[in-house]
């Protein structure tokens, strides 16, 4: 009976989240979750840039991070198709690390970029 409760301060205190619930045909109840709702890391600045085509986003953070002090991190929003291994080949060649990646939808990513 406690596990609705339990299964909101969960997802709460992991930074998940519960997308809904669902009666079940043997009187149970159906959970979906969504795996890293809520920032695992403290970004300084966000770039929301959905719908920006490749390599817009990544133009448009190599200039954010330009102007970042070293250690300080970018939120990095796109919904460009391929962003995530462009991003990767990216971070690699310019000594940029990925700190977190989380598929918010389909397609759509939160990146968190560390200056180095």
């Amino acid at each position: 009976p406690g596990t609705k409760d339990d299964l909101f301060s969960w997802a709460a205190q992991t930074h998940n989240n519960v997308l809904k619930t669902e009666p079940m045909s043997d009187s149970g109840t159906g959970y979906y979750i969504m795996k890293g709702q809520g920032e695992a890391h403290k970004a300084n600045v966000i770039l929301d840039i959905r719908g920006v085509v490749c390599p817009g986003p990544i133009i448009e953070a190599k200039k954010l991070l330009n102007g970042m002090k070293p250690g300080e991190i970018l939120k990095l929003v796109s919904n460009c198709p391929g962003i995530r291994s462009d991003i990767v080949g990216w971070a690699s060649t310019t000594g940029i690390k990925i700190l977190d990646t989380i598929e918010v939808a389909a397609g759509e990513y939160e990146f968190f970029l560390q200056k180095g």
